[in-house]
């Protein structure tokens, strides 16, 4: 059978729709990418993971097993965050295994620091204030995507679909809806001549018309109409 595989973060594991689990390690079964699969009568692998990063992204898809009639749907987060391979980084880490209702999440976490404006450590604090800027986490992210696109393709993926987290102007950028507030018409970023990827949407009209969970995702009836954007191009 058909499946969706979806990979992103805790947008797309759908942190924030249970109340009883504040950092879910497993996705959510009411998350957007279970929803699009069950409306097409599709398998769902959601490999997503809460707190990672475009590059922890980008390792998981060239290291884990794919069908050439998957639907692979990348919902790509923040620029802003990074992360770094560690010492303890084999290119084996992320067979894959687990199923929807497997628990072994943790293999998304081997090896692998992430790093966010969120965290309070001196070095990531000295990081942000003095390395970190926001054109070259851009860069960055839109040299994972188009090398991502490329391998899938290589491999024989035909459907392949991109995608982002909400509130960021960049991906407003890349996306064929344009929103008439100027903070999402304005950049300071421009769309480089050798960027091959475009986004239908983003999460962001999901989020302005139905609003947060008490953690800042998108709400359950949000993760329902993000699914609902995606059947108008594979129905």
């Amino acid at each position: 059978m058909s499946r969706i595989v979806a990979y992103g973060d805790s947008f797309t594991v759908g942190q924030g729709l249970d109340l009883d689990d504040l950092s879910p390690e497993i996705p959510d079964k009411n998350s957007w990418p279970y929803i699009l699969a069950k409306s097409l009568n599709f398998d769902c692998s959601n490999r997503a993971c809460c707190g990672i990063g475009n590059k922890h992204i980008w390792h998981v898809v060239l290291n884990s097993e794919h069908k050439k009639d998957d639907t692979v749907i990348l919902c790509w987060s923040f620029p802003d965050r990074v992360s770094i391979l560690t010492d303890a980084y084999t290119p084996d880490c992320y067979p894959e295994t687990r199923t929807s209702d497997d628990s072994s999440v943790d293999i998304y976490q081997s090896d692998i620091y992430t790093i966010g404006p969120w965290l309070e450590e001196e070095p990531v604090i000295s990081y942000y204030s003095n390395l970190h800027n926001s054109t070259d986490g851009f860069i960055n992210t839109l040299l994972y995507m188009n090398h991502v696109d490329t391998y899938l393709k290589n491999i024989g993926v035909n459907k392949i679909i991109h995608t982002a987290v909400p509130l960021v102007p960049e991906y407003e950028m890349l996306s064929e809806v344009k929103f008439s507030n100027q903070i999402w018409n304005y950049t300071h970023i421009s769309n480089p001549h050798w960027n091959n990827i475009s986004m239908p949407f983003t999460m962001t009209g999901a989020a302005m018309r139905f609003g947060e969970t008490h953690d800042g995702h998108i709400s359950a009836k949000g993760h329902k109409y993000f699914a609902a954007q995606f059947l108008t191009i594979l129905s």
